[in-house]
């Protein structure tokens, strides 16, 4: 089954596979249609990724755009990210934003150095549309899909004056429908809403960075199996088992600010949540056996140097997660993952 390249999944930088890698399309171009002008007036004049155009708390409580406009969105804005990872990444800021904005300039910058096409957001059907009413200052909706054989989705928010991609999954798996109100609007829910459910969103991402930096070992108790936790955890042991006695391993993991959640049909959330994950190694003695990275994203990034003394490796991920209503565990059922840097002597 195929996954999508534009950003990567879950990844190995050892031998071993620990996450994977994700996919967009290396062909084809961006379409015109007589409504960009109308879209470009929607979305805004792009300006600064890092300002956000916030609203009153008394504004209306209407869902600030319709689900037809959603769609106009979505479309234009994957439009435009093609044109710029055809540009080698010029005005990215412009439509993206986030942990997106890293990833899919670390992706440029990955390709660069394989002397690979760029690879492209592939393409997506089965389109639907989810925008919630103002909860707080902040314009979003999300949008599910299918892409690649699995299931995407993306979530759009209105930050320095325009629309951008902020976050995003894919996953081999259908997530659970999305509730809605008597008006038709996705029913969003505040970071440290955990009201009928099994935690907060905010708890939920604080945990699952927690769960990462302990390879797999902290949030058992709340966070079900999977390949996002007991499983990579798991494999990031046996990388660390590889090396043991010679480098230390140690992994810093730190949860986005930024959260996104909706109610489910099941009485549940859907949370898009994200971290910088930090793997740090240092050498234990000074004839240790040097250490090189084979998966190839890691490789890449790397320039196939040999490390001797001490590595640094950064990665983005941004995870899609089901919090249950009250009872059960939360279950991580997509992501995208994205190595970004690494560094060392």
């Amino acid at each position: 089954m195929a996954v999508p390249p534009c950003f990567t999944r879950i990844a190995a930088v050892l031998a071993l596979t620990v996450f994977s890698a994700l996919g967009c399309s290396a062909n084809g171009s961006p379409t015109s249609s007589g409504a960009e002008a109308a879209v470009d007036r929607l979305a805004g004049s792009p300006t600064s990724a890092d300002q956000r155009q916030d609203r009153p708390a008394s504004a209306s409580t209407q869902a600030v755009v319709t689900p037809a406009q959603a769609r106009t969105l979505l479309t234009r804005n994957r439009q435009l990210w093609a044109r710029a990872i055809r540009n080698q990444g010029a005005g990215l800021e412009k439509i993206l934003a986030d942990t997106a904005l890293r990833q899919s300039r670390a992706k440029i910058r990955f390709d660069r150095l394989l002397g690979r096409t760029a690879t492209l957001p592939t393409p997506i059907s089965q389109v639907q549309v989810y925008v919630p009413r103002p909860l707080g200052n902040l314009d979003w909706f999300a949008a599910s899909f299918r892409e690649s054989g699995g299931y995407g989705t993306a979530v759009l928010a209105r930050t320095g004056g325009s629309w951008k991609l902020v976050s995003g999954s894919w996953s081999r798996v259908k997530p659970p429908a999305v509730a809605l109100d008597k008006g038709g609007s996705a029913v969003g829910v505040a970071d440290g809403d955990g009201q009928r459910l099994l935690l907060s969103p905010r708890q939920l991402a604080v945990t699952f960075a927690k769960n990462q930096a302990t390879f797999g070992q902290a949030g058992t108790q709340v966070l079900a199996d999977g390949i996002y936790t007991n499983e990579a955890g798991a494999a990031r042991r046996a990388e660390r088992q590889a090396v043991e006695g010679q480098w230390l391993v140690q992994r810093q993991d730190r949860a986005g600010k930024s959260l996104y959640a909706l109610r489910t049909v099941d009485g549940g959330a859907l949370v898009w949540h994200s971290i910088t994950d930090t793997q740090t190694f240092t050498a234990l003695r000074r004839d240790v056996q040097e250490l090189r990275f084979t998966q190839d994203s890691a490789r890449a990034l790397s320039q196939g140097r040999a490390f001797t003394t001490t590595a640094t490796i950064t990665a983005h991920g941004t995870f899609l997660t089901h919090i249950p209503a009250n009872t059960g565990k939360a279950r991580t059922i997509g992501d995208y993952y994205t190595l970004a840097d690494v560094r060392g002597r």
